[in-house]
């Protein structure tokens, strides 16, 4: 029997089996390798982008007004329904450059206020939200310490080191960016923050990240906001306005129908003096000036002092190249704006030069010196025009409807609220008194004048009593004025003039170290006092008829001209973000850089009217310098309004650069001195021809009575 053989089975096959082996030797070792990877990495926009995506916010209960009316949008929105589709279309997408220090993106502010579903009563709330991130594996304790000076990473480096911390002072913050976001306007902002934090802290902790949500209340809008609400200071205004317009007006037209002569007994001819015609031709009017070249550098420091505050209020404002704008400050020829502080010293030293001037010549002249009298013109001269524009700045501004998302934020937050705040700038104590209320820009300056102003009198009627004395005050004063400033500084370790970096603008008026080196008149009046001394000086010299050489005039204008450029850029030092602080010279420059700056416009002044120097006359002693110097009072109260009004409107951050910034100021120029113009024949003038009239008819009034009473007592006897 023939046994049948076994079945037999094919040969494994050798490709497929060594295949299988490989296969399976990666599955067993890739396991643990995929565990110790480290979490997936995002980049925070899309992240965020991912958690706002049909974003319904909630309330803190089902019953809340914010749950009900985020039910009904997000069902809308389903149905693209348009309102719904409004409020989403309104909603920021995320910012681009956020690497390059773009961290605003305000979406279509005007799309979400408008927007109003009348069946629910519900209407559109425009919020920006504030996301603050953090890196965990960034974060872990492993990273380097913050740098003292930024510099940007390498290519191959990770994105994070951006957002790395970093002591150099002229870096803003890069781990915040601003979304704008709208929503139903019954929804408070903790519930917003709620909602947000709810949502986005998830997703952030799976790539390993951690999200803060707040809501600024700066960039809180409805149409609510710029509903018009009654207020006696509003009503106060338009009635003034009415007034004095209504007068101008009916001056001019008398003035243009019997020209200067008034019919007799015309109770009313007093209304020609506030004519725009007279007024216009005592503007225009080219009178020759003691000390001609005043006009041209009260002029061009206006110039500067509108640049530099559109540079301010532009950069310091959400700008689309942050960055850009940062590594500038430290380079020497930025200096020039960064610490074109220093213009607003020539302004205190003309005052100086030019009140002491008066006071000098008049005891030469055997003139009394009424101290009160002299306070009760100062404050008469500049508060009502001071308290007009006020008026404009804090209560007009706020309520027009065409402010932006940036509106809030440099007009509306000015500060000057209460009625005590009123009072400390009508009564010129703002800079000791209630300093973060401030209700314009200049309004430590105007302060500070007044109170020199003040001293300049004192000064005045002492050395009115008694020369010597009042000499020997002078002299006290100068010195203690060019000390005080190094003594601060040491004492508190400052810096020896105030360094302005992007971060700082909003904090600016609550800063322990601004507001006593540049806004506490004691640490501020050496150019005033100086400018004092240099008119005292000039008296003396005019009064010898001394006479100097041509070639020391031109050696005593040429270094006066070098320590100006010196004392200007001598700030560069502070600014370089590597060099560490030295007391010694911080306290050097804290006393010399205003006495130099000063000296050097003294020098001007004085060589300009000694008729040594024709080539000042050709330039700063111009005559078309003398109107626009008349209007630099208007026109230093009004730039300011009118740089925040234009930066209020913008709906996007611009871009910036030194180009833009000056383009920008000749416009603000051009528009300031316009509006100033308008000031000047509409409210100053009229109210200075008003002041003197008021003051020759009280005491024309009080001569006639005592008089007339006089009579009648004789003719009783």
């Amino acid at each position: 029997m023939i046994s049948e053989p076994a079945p037999s089975h094919p040969a494994p096959n050798m490709p497929s089996c060594a295949m299988f082996s490989i296969a399976m030797f990666f599955a067993m070792y890739s396991i643990p390798s995929l565990a110790a990877d480290p979490p997936r990495l995002s980049w925070i926009p899309t992240l965020i982008n991912q958690g706002l995506e049909n974003f319904v916010p909630r309330g803190k209960s089902e019953d809340s007004l914010c749950t009900k009316h985020g039910k009904v949008y997000e069902l809308h929105l389903r149905n693209l329904t348009l309102w719904a589709v409004q409020m989403v279309d309104a909603t920021s997408r995320g910012p681009s450059g956020v690497l390059t220090g773009n961290s605003y993106q305000f979406g279509d502010f005007d799309e979400c206020i408008k927007v109003h579903e009348p069946i629910h009563d519900i209407r559109g709330k425009y919020v920006v939200v504030r996301f603050t991130f953090v890196q965990d594996d960034f974060n872990d304790g492993t990273s380097k310490k913050a740098s003292s000076v930024f510099k940007y990473p390498q290519p191959h480096a990770s994105t994070w080191e951006v957002f790395q911390a970093t002591n150099d002072r002229r870096i803003v913050e890069r781990n915040t960016l601003h979304w704008a976001l709208c929503i139903p306007e019954s929804c408070g902002d903790s519930e917003i923050e709620s909602s947000l934090q709810s949502v986005i802290s998830p997703i952030a902790l799976s790539f390993a990240m951690h999200i803060n949500a707040s809501v600024e209340p700066l960039f809180t809008y409805s149409r609510r906001s710029f509903t018009a609400s009654e207020d006696t200071a509003l009503h106060i205004f338009v009635a003034v306005t009415f007034i004095m317009v209504s007068m101008v007006v009916t001056g001019t037209l008398r003035e243009l129908k019997n020209g200067n002569i008034s019919p007799e007994n015309d109770n009313f001819s007093w209304l020609v003096e506030m004519s725009i015609v007279s007024n216009w031709r005592k503007l225009v009017k080219c009178e020759s000036q003691e000390f001609p070249s005043i006009s041209g550098m009260k002029s061009l420091s206006m110039f500067m002092i509108i640049f530099g505050h559109r540079w301010m209020v532009t950069t310091f404002s959400p700008i689309f190249n942050q960055e850009e704008n940062e590594l500038v400050v430290g380079d020497l020829l930025h200096t020039l704006v960064t610490n074109g502080a220093l213009v607003v010293n020539t302004f205190l030293v003309i005052t100086g030069f030019l009140t002491f001037s008066k006071i000098v010549k008049d005891i030469g002249n055997d003139k009394s010196i009424n101290v009160f009298r002299f306070i009760y013109h100062r404050w008469i001269r500049i508060t009502p025009l001071y308290a007009y524009v006020m008026v404009i700045a804090v209560v007009v501004y706020p309520r027009l409807s065409t402010g932006g998302p940036l509106g809030r934020s440099v007009i509306w937050d000015c500060k000057c609220s209460s009625a005590t705040a009123w009072w400390t700038q009508l009564l010129y104590v703002n800079n000791y008194v209630q300093v973060t209320e401030q209700c314009l820009i200049p309004s430590w300056y105007l302060a500070m004048d007044m109170q020199l102003y003040i001293v300049c009198a004192i000064c005045g009627y002492v050395m009115w009593v008694h020369k010597s004395t009042g000499l020997a005050l002078l002299y006290t004063l100068t010195a203690s004025s060019i000390i005080l400033p190094g003594i601060v500084v040491f004492q508190k370790n400052y810096n020896g003039v105030y360094l302005f970096y992007f971060d700082d603008f909003r904090k600016l008026f609550s800063t322990p170290e601004f507001e006593e080196t540049y806004m506490y008149t004691h640490n501020r009046a050496s150019p005033y006092i100086i400018g004092m001394m240099a008119a005292y000086l000039y008296h003396q010299i005019k009064s010898t008829k001394h006479n100097l050489s041509k070639f020391l005039i031109w050696t005593i204008l040429i270094s006066a001209l070098v320590v100006h450029l010196v004392t200007w850029l001598g700030a560069w030092v502070f600014y370089l973000p590597e060099r560490p602080y030295y007391l010694i010279e911080h306290v050097f420059y804290a006393i010399f850089h205003r006495i130099g700056w000063s000296l050097a416009i003294c020098v001007y002044i004085i060589c300009d009217k000694l008729t040594y120097l024709g080539p000042l006359k050709q330039t700063i002693g111009a005559r078309i310098f003398r109107p626009l110097s008349t209007l630099s009072y208007a026109a230093l109260l009004i730039h300011t309004p009118i740089q925040l009004l234009l930066a209020g409107l913008q709906r996007s951050p611009p871009y910036s650069n030194t180009v833009l910034v000056v383009w920008m100021s000749c416009g603000d120029i051009v528009f300031s001195y316009l509006a100033a113009l308008l000031l000047h024949l509409f409210i100053e003038a009229p109210l200075a021809r008003l002041k003197d009239l008021r003051i020759r008819h009280i005491f024309g009034f009080i001569a006639s009575t005592n008089h007339e009473a006089l009579s009648n007592k004789k003719s009783l006897e």
